[in-house]
């Protein structure tokens, strides 16, 4: 599986070197929000010694996929439909953040969510909004 169904641990995800550490959820309103930290690891950054834009997006794609689990009663599994990141500052090599991943709202067939990634200043460096297809059980993923 490409994440926990509830884990709030240490995660390892496809990416062997994106490790989130201390993984933790509250409650807030309806909603439940997760955050983790994590830190942008030499693999993870490009040629200048910045988190690659398509590693902030399979960080947003995943942190968002984990609340909405977190989230769904039926713990259905999901395909992302829709997938939109902003990038307001870079994040440097070695440099740690958090993510911060609310759940919007769980539909029938569609949920949302959204996520921001924050240096350890409080300063907003991406933000991301995910929509999902959550699947039936009649759908098989091999």
């Amino acid at each position: 599986e490409p994440f926990p169904e509830t884990s709030f641990g240490t995660s390892d995800f496809p990416s062997n070197s994106l490790r989130l550490t201390g993984v933790t959820s509250r409650r807030t309103g309806s909603s439940l929000v997760s955050s983790s930290e994590f830190e942008a690891t030499p693999d993870l950054c490009n040629k200048m010694s910045l988190l690659d834009s398509g590693a902030v997006c399979t960080i947003i794609d995943i942190a968002s996929a984990m609340t909405i689990v977190s989230n769904d009663l039926y713990a259905r599994k999901m395909v992302t439909i829709s997938l939109h990141c902003t990038f307001f500052r870079p994040c440097l090599l070695n440099q740690r953040f958090y993510i911060l991943a609310r759940t919007e709202k769980i539909g029938r067939t569609v949920a949302f969510a959204n996520c921001e990634i924050y240096n350890l200043q409080g300063d907003l460096l991406y933000n991301g909004n995910t929509s999902m297809s959550l699947l039936s059980d009649l759908y098989q993923i091999p």
